[in-house]
């Protein structure tokens, strides 16, 4: 958790100051740094099984979030064979839960899920490639309640 220096301000019903010491704890879940960080580790990763990953939202359009990082996963071409990169994010951050209400459908998005790493949420939006089809295929080993499938 970050803790940052809060300015001292007037409360409009009492005019006490917000804090008396003039700092107060700002949890801060992601930066622009945080995230770059995390987007460096994973790329090698991805890139060898034909998968990019790009940073989106809050964070990159105001450098930081209290909410969420938004990463999308994005197959290098319709055609390659590849990896299935769900597997691998739930080896890395444990089991997702899907979040597709949360978003309208897009066609390009074959799952949206989010983790939870040390603490800081993270929303995944998963490319599809091809064929409408391949949309249900994609996350075979997440159900609905964020656990692992049996499913093979």
């Amino acid at each position: 958790m970050d803790t940052r220096v809060a300015p001292l301000t007037s409360s409009p019903s009492t005019g006490s100051t917000a804090s008396s010491l003039g700092v107060m704890p700002t949890p801060v879940a992601w930066t622009m740094t945080d995230a770059l960080l995390l987007v460096r580790t994973l790329q090698p990763r991805l890139h060898a099984h034909n998968w990019h990953v790009a940073l989106g939202g809050s964070v990159l359009n105001t450098g930081r979030s209290d909410k969420d990082l938004d990463l999308f996963f994005l197959p290098f071409s319709n055609t390659d064979t590849r990896v299935d990169v769900v597997p691998m994010l739930i080896e890395l951050w444990g089991p997702g839960e899907r979040i597709d209400e949360l978003y309208p459908a897009v066609g390009i998005f074959g799952a949206k899920l989010k983790f939870f790493v040390d603490g800081k949420r993270i929303d995944a939006f998963i490319g599809v490639t091809g064929a409408p089809e391949a949309v249900g295929a994609v996350d075979p080993s997440v159900t609905d309640s964020g656990t692992r499938s049996t499913r093979v």
